[in-house]
């Protein structure tokens, strides 16, 4: 009963993995789990300041711009000032509205939202 249990899973997840691959145009990441994430940038983020965390991961993945998933939703990480420049002034367009998505995510207020009457 046990192994056909793992079978199971281990299809589960080989199937969503093909189903649910990064698009083309995403940046350099680390091995994702479906459903999961990324498991070790996780496990470098507990007891640490989040932005050394991904200081460190830039300097692994030897860019300036990388992406990592929690679940099934993923963050693109600027980490630099010609790549946050780049991004914002010369790609406004392109980045317009995704501060919202984050917001959404990790429960946090915007101004307006804070604001007291």
């Amino acid at each position: 009963m046990g192994v056909i249990l793992v079978l199971v899973f281990v299809a589960v997840l080989l199937v969503s993995y093909l189903f649910l691959t990064k698009p083309k145009n995403l940046p350099p990441s680390r091995f994702t789990i479906p459903y999961i994430g990324t498991i070790g940038l996780f496990w470098r983020l507990k007891g640490r300041r989040p932005h050394e965390v991904f200081m460190d991961e830039a300097k692994a993945l030897v860019s300036p711009v990388f992406c990592f998933s929690i679940a099934n939703q993923t963050f693109v990480v600027l980490n630099g000032y010609d790549a946050i420049h780049e991004a914002f002034v010369k790609n406004a367009d392109t980045c317009s509205g995704r501060l919202d998505n984050l917001r959404k995510f990790m429960n946090i207020q915007s101004p307006e939202e804070g604001k007291q009457q």
